[in-house]
């Protein structure tokens, strides 16, 4: 549902781009890319000893403001914790394995798959290449800052490396 509504917005901007004589495309991929980054760079001020507020921010900008919202629960500060945290819950290496051959993790008990490459496809139908780059940025900064589970982070990026190379879609 949310790659759908993205798709259209992004259409949208292509769409508008041939009777406005603007270049939608790239105002849709560079805006996409910030409301992104900002989300990336405030959910990881809670791993930081230095924070960095909104006025600081290279990503917020004073005439067209990003929205803060309310966090819905009481560890994440946005959509971009939320979804990095329900995929390390699903992952987790005391009850999932990961097979590399398959870029699948299985569950142990059952062995039925619980995350394959589907789910970065869908990932990357929602928020585009610069979905995909989140994962390596919160990685980065995030989750390697406070020691969790690194190996599992490198898998991670192993699969967004596969997703990646993938010829783009239009």
């Amino acid at each position: 549902q949310v790659a759908a509504t993205m798709g259209g917005f992004r259409r949208s901007f292509e769409y508008i781009q041939d009777y406005v004589n603007i270049y939608g495309l790239k105002i849709w991929q560079e805006e996409v890319s910030r409301i992104i980054n900002y989300n990336v760079e405030q959910e990881c001020n809670s791993f930081l000893r230095t924070k960095i507020y909104d006025w600081q921010s290279v990503y917020q900008s004073t005439a067209i403001r990003i929205p803060r919202y309310q966090p819905v629960d009481a560890v994440s500060v946005n959509f971009v914790g939320r979804l990095a945290r329900e995929i390390m819950r699903i992952t987790d290496t005391s009850s999932t394995s990961y097979v590399e051959q398959m870029g699948t993790w299985y569950d142990n008990r059952t062995r039925h798959e619980v995350v394959s490459p589907k789910v970065f496809e869908q990932l990357e139908l929602a928020l585009g290449a610069f979905g995909l780059a989140l994962w390596t940025k919160v990685s980065r900064k995030c989750w390697l800052i406070s020691r969790r589970k690194s190996s599992l982070w490198k898998v991670f990026e192993s699969v967004l490396s596969n997703c990646t190379s993938k010829p783009a879609r239009s």
